[in-house]
């Protein structure tokens, strides 16, 4: 008798869940960890991610071209709304590990709010096919650790104890096992509009990663991730600011910039004008998450 197809999906999200302890080990043996490490684990994580989500996306779109775009815009939509209005979206990574800094809360409630839209994705993956689930599965289980570390340093500096920064890392992946579950259930009931639901938890991961190697590569004031930067970073540069179009009762329009390619190579990336990224460390890290994109398509072809 066969296997409860529920019981492989909590099975392997609760892989993927616990995967998040082992980010935390390097600060046991070593009391703590050069920030390269964390970025590279970022970066082959956020590969995998960025593959998963196309892969997800080339399902849907095979499937109903319209519906999957449509769900793709409502999962980035979603997500930047959770961030914006949540406050997770504003965390500095430094203040955060102060003690006295409210931060550290936040970053917990980050980390819970994007584990539910990676438990989304699991469910969702396991519902096309078994194989597709578990790569995602173990896709995000690769992620959880780099995300385990990156929290464990932050709780570290705050005086946490590693028996606690395990236990706190588990808890804001509660959420991805349940997603999962909720997510592999409904997807029978979805029936035409189950694009919808595949270009949906595209749209979430593909927002969540670009927004955060933006940052991380040090470009991410030009991806504005709340309402209130978007608007700030529209006004920029003009003679108004917008507390006085507020005050005023006017509007902001964003404008379209016509499209430039290659700015790499013509100094559009560099403060100072040679072509480029800012430093060869950034240039590795967005080359090892992107490089992760056709692999892991290679890996998993549709």
């Amino acid at each position: 008798m066969g296997q409860d197809p529920i019981v492989t999906v909590i099975v392997y999200s609760a892989i993927a869940a616990g995967m998040s302890a082992l980010g935390t080990l390097p600060f046991y043996f070593r009391g703590d960890v050069p920030r390269h490490w964390v970025g590279v684990a970022y970066a082959l994580a956020s590969g995998l991610m960025l593959g998963v989500g196309y892969l997800l996306l080339y399902e849907g779109v095979g499937r109903e071209p319209l519906l999957a775009t449509a769900g793709f815009t409502a999962g980035a939509v979603y997500t930047f709304w959770t961030q914006s209005y949540s406050g997770s979206s504003e965390i500095d990574l430094e203040s955060a590990g102060k003690p006295d800094s409210k931060q550290g809360y936040l970053i917990i409630l980050r980390d819970t709010l994007h584990s539910a839209a990676e438990g989304v994705a699991i469910g969702i993956c396991m519902f096309v096919n078994l194989s597709f689930g578990i790569f995602t599965a173990f896709s995000l289980a690769a992620h959880n650790i780099g995300e385990a570390m990156a929290l464990t340093a932050i709780l570290r500096r705050r005086g946490v104890s590693i028996k606690d920064a395990v236990g706190l890392c588990l808890v804001t992946k509660v959420t991805q096992v349940l997603m999962a579950i909720v997510a592999f259930a409904v997807s029978p009931a979805l029936g035409f509009f189950f694009p919808v639901a595949l270009g949906f938890a595209a749209g979430g991961l593909v927002f969540l990663i670009m927004t955060e190697l933006a940052r991380r590569l040090g470009y991410g004031y030009l991806f504005p991730q709340t309402e209130e930067e978007m608007l700030r970073f529209v006004l920029k540069g003009s003679d108004y600011n917008l507390e006085d179009v507020r005050a005023a009762g006017g509007w902001v329009r964003i404008p379209t910039p016509i499209m430039e390619y290659k700015k790499w190579q013509k100094g559009g990336l560099r403060s100072d004008g040679k072509p480029g990224f800012e430093t060869p460390i950034k240039t590795s890290a967005f080359f090892i998450a992107f490089v992760n994109v056709p692999f892991s398509f290679f890996l998993f072809p549709c």
